[in-house]
């Protein structure tokens, strides 16, 4: 079977920049700099921070540059919203694992469908270099967050593949059983600066 992948500067696949973005140059520069020296970039901060947005424009930047990068794809998972990966491609597998992982009540390592799922998303991998942009404050049980760490470990260790992983704040745990390094990047708030330039922007009065 040929390795099914999206094609290089897809950007149908990632959500939708909003027509305003300002004030996180520092934070999209942190990110991207980690991204070149280390396999797992997790980026916390506070609710309604702008993260979604932040990763967001980091995906977009990165798929404007394959070269610069030597990214083949960038997988954003879970899908965002009206976005449907097809059956028997790596994102429609990647998409499924995440289902299993996050319904997950047990270790599912084992089982036949989870393990499929995870062999074929290992062969195609095989010959790419991508990043996984994942949400990972969906994996709220502590079942469904161990199997996580255990998925994302074994890419790690098995595939050449950048993880950027959006969690609810700085504590939450490391990747364990890997070769990987890691970075934390907390968000702060906008800076007043930054807040009246967005506010300026959305307000037609103003």
């Amino acid at each position: 079977k040929v390795p099914s992948r999206p094609p290089m500067g897809d950007i149908s696949m990632l959500p939708p920049l909003p027509s305003h973005f300002v004030g996180r140059e520092v934070d999209m520069y942190e990110v991207l700099e980690s991204l070149r020296v280390d396999d797992v970039v997790r980026v916390g901060g506070t609710g309604g921070s702008g993260k979604c947005t932040l990763l967001a424009a980091v995906a977009h930047y990165v798929i404007a540059r394959p070269e610069s990068f030597g990214i083949n794809a960038v997988y954003w998972l879970p899908p965002p919203p009206d976005v449907y990966p097809e059956e028997d491609t790596c994102y429609g597998d990647l998409a499924q694992v995440m289902d299993l992982l996050v319904e997950a009540e047990d270790d599912i390592w084992d089982e036949d469908l989870y393990a499929e799922c995870r062999e074929r998303i290992m062969i195609e991998l095989a010959d790419q270099r991508s990043i996984l942009v994942i949400d990972g404050r969906i994996f709220n049980t502590e079942a469904a967050g161990e199997n996580l760490e255990r998925f994302l470990s074994h890419l790690l260790n098995e595939v050449s593949v950048k993880i950027i992983l959006l969690t609810a704040h700085e504590g939450s745990a490391r990747t364990k059983r890997s070769r990987s390094e890691e970075t934390m990047i907390t968000m702060g708030p906008l800076s007043f600066k930054a807040a009246a330039l967005l506010f300026g922007h959305s307000c037609p009065h103003a």
